[in-house]
């Protein structure tokens, strides 16, 4: 086990077909690369699935109970959570309603987080964030691979576990992407939630965005 440097907080909005989901992840330091790096790991304890149909006012309010539990555990370990939210579909909504309640918890501020096509991350000054496709879905790979994400023994681990056997990516004959759950009936907003609580990394004590 190692010291938590950072908590983030990652919240996939659902559509009417899909759940929204959430994830939180203490981040720990355990060991060095070869270039003197610190290898950050992800320990998620606690990932939850909301139920259908749920409305934004109602989603609004649990993530803000999740998120002030969150800090509450952060207050001797680590900065207060940062907040990592898509937006691609319907998100803008609910983000306008998060952000000022965050600000009421002494949250600096939402990451909006918009998934592109390509190969690229950008993350200019501010909190707007944009993530393409087949960057995240070799992100999520090399983090399964390198055994760097630690999961607690939960139904919701199990289903996000299946979730990521699931999730890959497409490219059809005109170059367009997609990615998620590619069976029908299956979801990948957990593995969403998952890959926007783990975008962060630490870098010689220094946490900053993977990639960038």
């Amino acid at each position: 086990m190692g010291a938590v440097s950072f908590c983030a907080i990652g919240i996939d909005i659902g559509k009417k077909a899909d759940p929204s989901a959430v994830c939180v992840a203490m981040a720990e330091e355990r060991g060095l690369t070869r270039a003197g790096e610190s290898v950050t790991h992800y320990v998620a304890p606690f990932l939850q699935r909301l139920p259908l149909e749920t409305k934004y006012p109602q989603q609004v309010a649990r993530f803000v109970e999740i998120i002030t539990g969150a800090a509450q555990k952060c207050q001797w370990k680590c900065p207060p959570p940062e907040v990592f939210m898509d937006v691609t579909g319907v998100g803008e909504g609910p983000a306008d309603l998060l952000e000022p309640e965050l600000r009421k918890i002494g949250i600096r501020g939402l990451n909006r987080v918009r998934f592109t096509h390509g190969d690229r991350i950008t993350a200019p000054p501010g909190r707007q964030i944009s993530i393409g496709k087949s960057w995240m879905g070799s992100r999520l790979q090399i983090l399964a691979e390198s055994q760097r994400v630690h999961l607690p023994d939960i139904p919701e681990a199990r289903a996000l576990a299946e979730e990521l056997l699931d999730f890959d990516i497409e490219v059809d004959e005109d170059g367009g992407e997609k990615l998620g759950a590619m069976r029908p009936g299956t979801h990948d907003d957990m593995v969403i939630a998952l890959a926007l609580a783990t975008l962060k990394e630490s870098h010689r004590g220094r946490a900053r965005i993977a990639g960038v």
